[in-house]
């Protein structure tokens, strides 16, 4: 059973990193102005003609500058989503942006306890949580897989392995075929899993990053939780996305291989987009089945799921338009509804085939412990025959002994299936861990009086920029309210002000038409070359000679 709650909005973060020694040295200008207490991103372009052209302005949930901690986004952002997951709903957090601007660093962090990323802070979290619950079992599961090339692949599997298939049931949506899951009893386990997963993930080295993604990678946990005195069982899902950086050829200097990875996760990232402006007009269809990775967001964009999107941008001016374009995706996905739902009393659960699977060992156990060939009895049966057998000569003696034989032999069998059924059981048990186990009671109440204060401070900032962009707002439409003018002249040069304002908006709304249809024609030009480029890489050397023939008779 699913329970509905209200329309909720995708979150929408923005975090600018600080400028690199490479754009100091090419001498690039700093041209974003981040303001965290009113949500705002300014961004001044740098090739402006006119007044219209000259500050692009967006506000989002929350923005982050190059000051900002690992601690305080996750805290303020992410850590209320994962307590949402931890009562039974889906969760979503993926990171986009221009390649080298920081979304590996923001999802993963680096392994020093102040730079560790979202990741492991939500490993810590769930693990947090999990030892301060009492009377509740879970089952906690991982899977890690990344999109490259538009194929599937398992993380915690070989490289070598075959590329997985997507399903679609209902019930279930969209999943992945025989995608290895890994129960985990500690945060160490996930952290471990994680590890294997990124060594298997592929990157590679371009001009903008040494160590580029060249793949999406989606790192989904799933937490399934029944309280001891209730049959019932809850379920929540997490999705942590790392997305591959969206990038240009020209600046990238991407050939032959890497060429061929830049299209295609170009090709994805367009088909996000696409998604996003059809969720965001409302449209009556949406291109999930564009891509791949459109599919598995499914249920983050505008799907059953709690979402936050986290857009990364660099400050500089030689990335000005791959920033405008990042902070335009982000803005138009503040207007996604999705629909969260609670999964309780879930059918499929693995945790009651767990627990039906584990009392149906311990009544066998108890079977065969107390049946024909229980090892009590038969101990007491062999210990009779050597008593007898000593008082006894000749046939009747060997006729024990063979009876003794066989009681052993049935002991030896049935202490074997006993130990065999135990080990069993005790694996079945190890998947499940129970709750609030070695838990002191004084470290329980900080760490539950702690995430108190950590959530109310996240939902007090949150409440101070809803309120400063709604002050904005009521300011801008109040003010000629307020006005009171002493003579016509007044009225008549605060209208005029007035006009001019509305006529700059115009202006400005208008250029932003213009800048949105030369990228679009921009981006589907640099989509065709990138194809054909990437084509020719992989033509053979008998189709490359014809092509040369035809350029040749086209002459």
């Amino acid at each position: 059973m699913t329970r509905a709650v209200n329309n909720e909005s995708v979150q929408v973060i923005v975090r600018c990193r600080p400028i690199s020694e490479k754009e100091l040295d090419a001498e690039c200008t700093q041209v974003v102005n981040v303001f965290p207490k009113r949500g705002v991103i300014e961004v001044e372009n740098p090739k402006a003609k006119g007044d219209n052209e000259k500050n692009k302005i967006f506000t989002y949930d929350g923005v982050y500058d190059w000051n900002s901690t690992q601690q305080s986004i996750y805290d303020e952002t992410v850590r209320p989503l994962v307590a949402s997951v931890l009562e039974g709903y889906n969760g979503c957090v993926f990171a986009y942006g221009q390649t080298g601007t920081g979304k590996t660093f923001t999802m993963e962090g680096e392994d020093d306890d102040e730079n560790r990323g979202i990741i492991p802070r939500a490993f810590e979290q769930i693990w947090s949580h999990i030892n301060r619950t009492t009377g509740v079992e879970f089952l906690v599961s991982v899977r890690y897989l990344e999109i490259y090339m538009e194929e599937i692949r398992d993380l915690l599997k070989a490289k070598n392995t075959k590329p997985l298939e997507l399903r679609e049931m209902a019930g279930q949506g969209v999943f992945v075929s025989h995608l290895h899951s890994q129960t985990c009893q500690s945060s160490a386990d996930m952290i471990r899993a994680m590890k294997i997963g990124n060594h298997n993930r592929t990157t590679g080295a371009t001009n903008m990053n040494e160590h580029s993604s060249r793949s999406h990678a989606i790192f989904q946990i799933s937490i399934e939780m029944a309280e001891t005195e209730k049959k019932s069982v809850k379920m929540g899902k997490l999705n942590l996305v790392d997305l591959a950086g969206s990038e240009r050829q020209s600046k990238t200097g991407a050939t032959g291989e890497r060429l061929k990875e830049a299209s295609k996760i170009n090709k994805a990232l367009s088909s996000l987009g696409n998604v996003i402006y059809a969720l965001a007009e409302n449209s009556a269809h949406i291109p999930y089945r564009d891509s791949k990775l459109t599919r598995l967001l499914q249920d983050s964009l505008g799907g059953n799921s709690k979402t936050i999107m986290i857009a990364n941008i660099g400050p500089a001016s030689m990335n000005y338009d791959e920033t405008i374009i990042t902070l335009r995706y982000a803005y138009r996905a503040k207007s996604i509804k999705n629909q969260p739902i609670k999964n309780e009393d879930v059918k499929d659960a693995k945790l009651t085939e767990l627990q039906q699977e584990i009392e149906r060992l311990r009544q066998l156990i108890m079977q065969k412990s107390n049946g024909k060939f229980n090892p009590d009895d038969l101990n007491g049966e062999i210990d009779d025959l050597e008593a007898e057998s000593s008082d006894t000569e000749g046939e009747d003696d060997d006729e024990k002994q063979k009876e003794k034989k066989e009681k052993e032999k049935q002991l030896e069998l049935s202490k074997m299936e006993i130990d065999e059924l135990g080990k069993k059981l005790r694996g079945l048990e190890k998947q499940m861990v129970h709750g609030g186990k070695n838990i002191i009671d004084s470290v329980n109440e900080n760490e539950i009086r702690l995430e108190q204060q950590r959530a109310e401070i996240a939902a007090r900032k949150k409440r101070e920029i809803e309120m400063q962009q709604q002050l904005e707002l009521e300011e801008e439409s109040c003010l000629e309210l307020k006005q009171v003018f002493a003579n016509l002249q007044q009225e008549v040069e605060f209208k005029r002000e007035k006009l001019k304002r509305l006529h700059t908006k115009l202006q400005s709304i208008r250029q932003e038409i213009k800048d949105n249809h030369v990228e679009y024609l921009k981006e589907r030009q640099e989509l065709a070359d990138s194809n054909d480029e990437a084509a020719m890489y992989v033509l053979p050397p008998y189709f490359s000679n014809i092509l040369d023939i035809t350029n040749i008779i086209t002459w």
